[in-house]
């Protein structure tokens, strides 16, 4: 028979040891916990990022211990001035934004550029004879005022914006159809398809092709998430990716998974898009997601050329490739 003392003891030691076993399960609970990130979205939901999407839903970001939320953006909300304030961690915004937010002060920065070409175009009308951006003169641009692509296109043609007349964008393309605008700026992913859907023929003026290059659609974040956190920035990276690359070679699922998170949207149209956008991600000047600095300085030397710069801006501060060069530098 055991002596109560040494019952007791034991009693002591056992609970002692399951206090110390419910502890270490706790903290481990607490370890393997997924990092929960913030993503504002540049618009609504929609194929625009399909590929942040697939790394959801294919698991992705789990696999890179990431929890993600995605908010769409609401209208007359400054995404880089809420990513600047800890609103989200990352954010979607063009490489003009990102460089005016710098102007202004704001400490952020694009770690990954996934329109390596940016998506907004000039149409018109086949029968209009206006091919080329010198052919602008004198005609009525339908446009957002102001538009930094439209001015700096128009220089390098030898005319100034001046010589056109200038309309208020419009979503829809009323002013288009009746005449009113002989040109309108539009998104190739968008309103181009829009206006062929409605039966028109129309040429498609890239400024691209004229030497205008500045990105579209960056990955953003802070100065604080690089300094502080760059092992969630990488793995964040590396998912958003993995994810990007997937939508290319599987554009069918790309959008059905993107379907799944906006009930309005029209699955032709945005099957539609996402053909239309591919080309603008997988360009064949590197792998998805790549920078260089020559195309943001450009940028930096167009804003600053406009006037349009608060403040000086070293472009080494706009962007950082570290971790673009980590994840293919990292790729079998």
């Amino acid at each position: 028979m055991i002596p109560t003392a040494n019952r007791r003891v034991k009693t002591i030691v056992s609970l002692f040891t399951l206090g110390i076993f419910f502890f270490s399960c706790t903290a481990n609970e607490k370890i393997n916990e997924p990092d929960k990130v913030t993503v504002g979205l540049r618009w609504h939901h929609s194929v625009q990022f399909a590929g942040l999407y697939v790394a959801q839903k294919k698991g992705m970001y789990k696999s890179e211990g990431i929890k993600v939320v995605f908010e769409e953006r609401t209208q007359g909300i400054d995404q880089l001035e809420q990513l600047a304030r800890g609103a989200y961690d990352f954010t979607i915004s063009g490489s003009d934004k990102i460089i005016l937010a710098r102007s202004r002060g704001l400490p952020v920065s694009a770690i990954a550029t996934i329109f390596q070409k940016n998506p907004l175009v000039f149409m018109t009308k086949k029968g209009s004879g206006i091919t080329r951006p010198y052919q602008f003169e004198g005609k009525t641009v339908q446009t957002s005022v102001p538009n930094y692509i439209l001015t700096a296109m128009l220089t390098r043609a030898g005319i100034t914006v001046d010589q056109v007349t200038l309309i208020p964008q419009k979503y829809n393309l009323k002013a288009f159809q009746t005449g009113t605008a002989e040109i309108k700026s539009g998104y190739l992913t968008d309103q181009v398809i829009a206006a062929r859907k409605k039966g028109y023929e129309i040429n498609i003026i890239y400024p691209d092709d004229y030497g205008i290059h500045l990105y579209g659609d960056c990955i953003a974040t802070t100065q604080s998430m690089i300094d502080e956190n760059p092992e969630l920035v990488e793995r964040f990276i590396r998912a958003t990716l993995k994810g990007w690359t997937y939508a290319v070679e599987n554009p069918e699922e790309a959008v059905e998974l993107s379907l799944g998170y906006n009930e309005k949207l029209d699955p032709a149209h945005e099957k539609d898009s996402m053909m239309a956008q591919i080309p603008l991600i997988h360009t064949g000047l590197g792998g998805i997601g790549s920078m260089e600095e020559k195309v943001w300085q450009e940028t930096v030397e167009m804003l600053k050329a406009q006037g349009l710069l608060y403040g000086p801006v070293d472009v080494d501060s706009v962007y950082n490739g570290v971790f673009i060069k980590s994840f293919y530098g990292k790729q079998s």
